[in-house]
């Protein structure tokens, strides 16, 4: 806390600072200077900010005492406007710091140990596949809930998500933490224990947009889905570099389509290729039979060398598999067991020669 005390043994147009670490509560507890008309003369200057043409608070003259006044920011600008001939008290302010929301003052630091000012933030360690907004639709006034009228704009595409992770974790994610709109839950109604929900779903086949309302769907553009009034929010991982690597295996396989696919990899991989932004490392978790050979076939996809050979080299992992690794005798069997299978169910009767 800090006193300044103005009176007529004061320098002439004396200016004060008043500077913060977070922001002021000023508060004038004596105050008397000679009254003019529109204080023209001798007055009180305060200005919210740091310099003499910040926005004006207010000029202050007579023995009215001046309001309490909180900073927008660290600084007010205090001016004293006299002349040698002034016959009065003057004033004396008292000022001191006020918290803001957010921000703890002297917090104990865990690395150093000394109090220090610090600003409370949280930043995001990870992001989700699927990143859901739940937006606070309704608001508690005294025990009772209400139904906001306000609408919520919110990006169809280029969320990112870095602004609100930790910068070295952010970095590691890389292109991983941009996301596109793909589903608006809405909720139809003024209160909270009655209403209607539809949706807005993003249909990828043909990138277009629909408005599910219980059995009725419509096409819809996009540029309603924008302006609708949301209550939850769905947006997927985009993938720029996963995008280019789907083009380039397109690419292979077409180059090497004339090729033998000698080589396996897992169908549960695949799933998390076509469905992840970051699917990991190839998982081709071999079996191996009694015979000393891999089993359960049914479990990959036949493809080229120059295919495995690049996504081995971008996502890693293994091990590789070629079609020769297959057990001849458990596929032999198996083929057997579902043949069986088919005439049971369908009373298949086995025909001789």
């Amino acid at each position: 806390m800090l006193v300044n005390k103005l009176s007529r043994m004061d320098k002439l147009e004396s200016s004060r600072l008043v500077e913060t670490v977070i922001c002021n509560h000023l508060d004038v507890d004596s105050f008397y200077i000679e009254p003019s008309d529109e204080c023209k003369f001798d007055y009180l200057e305060i200005r919210d900010g740091a310099n003499g043409y910040d926005p004006l608070v207010g000029s202050y003259c007579g023995r009215s005492f001046p309001p309490i006044i909180i900073s927008t920011g660290r600084a007010l600008w205090l001016r004293f406007h006299s002349d040698e001939n002034a016959e009065y008290s003057g004033f004396r302010a008292v000022y001191e710091e006020v918290k803001k929301p957010g921000v703890l003052v002297m917090f104990s630091c865990s690395n150093c140990g000394k109090q220090s000012v610090c600003i409370k933030r949280w930043r995001l360690l990870s992001v989700p596949e699927v990143l859901c907004i739940h937006i606070k639709l309704f608001t508690n006034v005294d025990g009772s809930l209400f139904k906001g009228a306000d609408k919520i704009q919110f990006p169809l595409e280029g969320l990112d998500m870095r602004y609100y992770m930790k910068n070295d974790v952010a970095d590691s994610y890389d292109y991983t933490t941009r996301y596109t709109l793909i589903s608006v839950i809405c909720h139809k109604e003024t209160n909270e224990t009655s209403g209607h929900f539809t949706c807005y779903c993003l249909n990828y086949s043909n990138n277009q947009w629909y408005h599910y309302d219980d059995e009725q769907v419509t096409r819809v553009n996009s540029e309603v889905v924008k302006k609708v009034q949301a209550y939850i929010l769905f947006y997927r991982k985009e993938g720029t570099i996963k995008r280019r690597i789907m083009d380039k295996i397109s690419l292979l396989r077409n180059l090497s389509k004339y090729e033998p696919k000698n080589f396996l990899i897992s169908k549960k991989w695949l799933i998390r290729y076509n469905s992840f932004s970051k699917p990991g490392a190839v998982a081709n978790d071999a079996k191996f039979c009694e015979h000393g050979k891999v089993k359960n076939s049914a479990e990959y996809v036949e493809i080229t060398y120059p295919v495995w050979a690049y996504v081995q080299r971008i996502f890693g992992g293994g091990p590789a598999i070629m079609v020769e690794d297959l057990c001849e005798f458990c596929f032999e069997y198996e083929l057997s067991e579902i043949q069986a299978r088919v005439r049971r169910e369908f009373n298949i009767e086995e025909v001789e020669d």
